[in-house]
């Protein structure tokens, strides 16, 4: 029964299962997008955004579930180190060999 019900926040189950975005449709994320994208409009004609770093850039609306996967992502490469480009290109110099290919299955 949890399978089949409707994601559009008209069940009150999906609405207790997800209460902080049940609100957010399409139509609320792209309206929050619209507003991000003026505001940024309204800022790149400002002395701040021709600076060398630009300063003072708006931070976009809140969203549900955006922040997470933004955040998700960033944690994702936490741990990698950054190889000097010399000691990269000497790497992808060295001799590789082929990848074998499977050999096709017969159906």
């Amino acid at each position: 029964m949890a399978a089949h019900i409707p994601a559009d926040g008209s069940s009150a189950v999906y609405r207790a299962m997800n209460p902080d975005t049940w609100r957010w449709g399409i139509p609320e994320h792209l309206a929050a997008m619209q507003v991000d994208l003026l505001r940024w409009l309204q800022w790149s004609k400002t002395k701040d955004a021709t600076r060398k770093p630009p300063r003072n850039m708006p931070k976009p609306i809140p969203r549900p579930g955006v922040e997470e996967k933004q955040k998700a992502a960033n944690d994702r490469f936490k741990d990698v180190e950054a190889v000097p480009l010399d000691e990269l290109k000497r790497k992808l110099a060295k001799p590789r060999r082929a990848v074998p290919t499977p050999a096709p299955t017969a159906a």
